[in-house]
C-alpha cells in the first residue's frame, strides 16, 4: 500500500499546471508592462528611454504572435486580455517613440512652427471680427424690411410695435447672446424700443452717418463696444443700432463668445470713433494689415488690423498677438501624445469590459472568446 505521506507530484502534472496557469501569468505580466508605459505617458514621456520602448515593442509583438499561435491561450478565459493588452502596450510604446522622434526634430522647426502659429492666430481673429461685424448687420436689415412694409409707413411707430419688430429681427437673424443688443432710436436720438443688452449711446455716435450701415467703436473707461448703425430715413423712423460688448472690466464673457481666438497672449486695441484713424489705417494698409512688432528673443509680437466687411473695410482697431514660447510648444507636443495614450487606454478598457460582459451574461455560452467579446460589445 503506497505511503500517502511521501506522495510526490509527477513532472507531467507540474507541466500541466504550468501550462494551465501560463495564460494568466502572461496576462498579468503584460498588464504590469501596460501600467509602466502608461506611467511613462503620464510623466511627460521621461520615465522610459526610447531604446527601452523599442525593446518593449519587440516583446509586445512576440507576445502577441505567440498568443495568436497558441492553442492553449485561444481556449483560455484570458484570451481577450492576452490579445488586447499586448496590442495596447505595442501601440503605447510606438506612440512614445513617435513623441521622442518629433521632440528630437523640434529644435530645427520650432521657430517656423511658432511663426506659422502666430500668423494663423491673426487669420482667425481677423476672420472672427469680420464675421462679427457682418452678423450685426443681419438684424438691422430684417428690421428695416419689416418697418418698410408697414401699411402706415409714414405714421409714427408705436413703442409696442417697435418692440415686436426688434424681437422678431433678433430671433430670425440669430443675433442673440451675452453682451449683444439692438435698439430703435427716434430722429432726435430718443430711445423708442430695445432688445438685449443696450447701453446709453455715447454723444455724437449718430452724427455724420452714411447711407450704408456704419460701424463704430466706443471706448469708455470700463467698457468697449462695437456698434452697427443704420440710418435710412425712407424706411426707418430714426436710427437702428446693433451693439456688441467687446471688452468689459466687469464681465469677460462677451469677448469669449464673439472673438474666441482672443485669448492669452492677444490684446485688443480698438479705435474710438471720436479719434482720428487715418494714420493707423494707412500704416496697416501699406503692410497688408499685418505689422511686425519688436522682437526680443522669444517675445516677438504681431499687430493685425481689424476692419469692417467689404466694400468699406473701415479700420476699427487692431489686435496685438504675442508669439508662443518654445516651452509651450514642447508641452503641446507632449499633451497631444498623452491624449493619444489616454484614447488607447480608453479603447482597451471598453474592449476588456465588453469581453467580461459577454462572458458573464446568463444563458450565453459562446464557443470562442472572440464571439464572446463581440456579444459583450453589442449588448
Amino acid at each position: 500500500m503506497p505511503d500517502e505521506g511521501n506522495r510526490t507530484t509527477s513532472p507531467h502534472a507540474v507541466a500541466s499546471i504550468l501550462r494551465g496557469s501560463l495564460p494568466a501569468i502572461t496576462a498579468v505580466l503584460f498588464l504590469a508592462l501596460l501600467i509602466t508605459v502608461c506611467a511613462d505617458a503620464a510623466g511627460q514621456f521621461t520615465l522610459i528611454r526610447p531604446w527601452v520602448h523599442m525593446a518593449i515593442v519587440a516583446v509586445a509583438i512576440g507576445g502577441f504572435v505567440l498568443v495568436l499561435r497558441s492553442g492553449t491561450a485561444s481556449r483560455s478565459a484570458w484570451f481577450t486580455a492576452l490579445v488586447a493588452v499586448p496590442l495596447a502596450v505595442l501601440l503605447l510604446s510606438l506612440n512614445a517613440i513617435s513623441h521622442a522622434v518629433r521632440l528630437a526634430a523640434l529644435p530645427s522647426r520650432i521657430d517656423s512652427l511658432l511663426e506659422a502659429d502666430l500668423q494663423q492666430r491673426a487669420d482667425r481673429i481677423q476672420t472672427e471680427f469680420r464675421s462679427l461685424t457682418a452678423s450685426m448687420q443681419a438684424p438691422l436689415e430684417h428690421a428695416r424690411r419689416e418697418l418698410a412694409a408697414r401699411p402706415d409707413g409714414d405714421a409714427e411707430i408705436r413703442p409696442e410695435e417697435a418692440f415686436r419688430t426688434l424681437d422678431r429681427a433678433v430671433r430670425i437673424s440669430g443675433f442673440e447672446g451675452r453682451g449683444r443688443g439692438i435698439s430703435l432710436y427716434g430722429p432726435g436720438g430718443e430711445a423708442i424700443a430695445w432688445f438685449g443688452n443696450s447701453f446709453p449711446l455715447p454723444e455724437g455716435l449718430l452724427d455724420d452717418l452714411g447711407t450704408r450701415i456704419t460701424h463704430r467703436i466706443a471706448v469708455e473707461p470700463a467698457v468697449t463696444r462695437l456698434y452697427a448703425i443704420l440710418s435710412d430715413t425712407r424706411h426707418v423712423p430714426g436710427f437702428l443700432v446693433a451693439e456688441t460688448t467687446l471688452e468689459s472690466l466687469f464681465d469677460p464673457g462677451p469677448i469669449a463668445a464673439s472673438l474666441p481666438s482672443v485669448r492669452s497672449g492677444a490684446v485688443l486695441r480698438m479705435q474710438d470713433f471720436r479719434s482720428p484713424t487715418d494714420r493707423l489705417d494707412a500704416v496697416f494698409r501699406d503692410r497688408g494689415d499685418r505689422y511686425d512688432g519688436s522682437s526680443d528673443g522669444e517675445r516677438r509680437t504681431l499687430f493685425a488690423a481689424l476692419r469692417t466687411p467689404p466694400p468699406d473695410s473701415g479700420y476699427l482697431g487692431h489686435v496685438r498677438i504675442g508669439r508662443g514660447m518654445k516651452s509651450a510648444v514642447v508641452e503641446d507636443l507632449a499633451a497631444a501624445h498623452r491624449r493619444a495614450s489616454a484614447a488607447l487606454v480608453a479603447i482597451l478598457t471598453i474592449v476588456l469590459t465588453g469581453a467580461a460582459g459577454a462572458r458573464l451574461r446568463p444563458g450565453r455560452t459562446p464557443e470562442r472568446p472572440l464571439t464572446s467579446l463581440a456579444a459583450g460589445l453589442v449588448a
